[in-house]
């Protein structure tokens, strides 16, 4: 239950496209034996707030300078955030590591430290993003976006999963890409 609130938060505050096809997804999974009439009453409440989320992305791409909207809101490239975001904070946008102090959806580490948050601001030219962004799902995204945008143009799952964990072994890159396999399944399904 703690899982399902943590993911339906997460994709109030990023305002990402294909967040009504997992929280669909999500419901269907984790409430299969839940009556119809709740699952329809949830899935109208979220209909109502695509519109939000929908004016949320429009704002969103005017922040995230230089990166392709096709490229930024591929179903292909959520999917695999999604995954990454899985492994990292299990949807947790509090999440910390107590070993490294990596924290948020994206488990990015302190601006002390060098990382995604370092990178973003050391990118963009100017300090744009302290260590409270890496807990905002929006800002976190940002981070992840601008990095992958110079170091990862064609957005290369294998080339961000290295960019996003360079020291993590075939292990990490294995999880994630399980993830990744998994979640495309149940994309897959929705859109029979």
């Amino acid at each position: 239950m703690m899982n399902k609130i943590r993911f339906v938060n997460f994709l109030k505050t990023t305002g990402l496209m294909f967040g009504f096809l997992l929280v669909i997804l999500l419901l269907a999974v984790k409430r299969a034996f839940e009556p119809k009439t709740e699952l329809e009453e949830r899935i109208g409440i979220i209909k109502e707030k695509i519109g939000v989320l929908e004016q949320r992305i429009e704002e969103k791409r005017e922040v995230i300078s230089g990166m392709s909207p096709d490229s930024l809101f591929s179903k292909e490239w959520f999917l695999f955030k999604m995954a990454l975001i899985k492994v990292e904070s299990d949807f947790n946008p509090n999440a910390v590591n107590s070993q490294t102090g990596a924290g948020g959806l994206f488990q990015i580490m302190p601006v002390n430290r060098n990382g995604f948050l370092h990178e973003a601001n050391r990118l963009i030219g100017r300090i744009e993003f302290t260590d409270s962004c890496r807990f905002d799902a929006v800002r976190s995204n940002e981070m992840f976006e601008i990095v992958n945008a110079h170091h990862n143009p064609n957005r290369c799952i294998e080339t961000s999963i290295r960019l996003h964990n360079p020291r993590a072994g075939g292990w990490y890159r294995d999880r994630v890409l399980r993830e990744y396999k998994f979640f495309k399944q149940i994309a897959n399904q929705i859109n029979r």
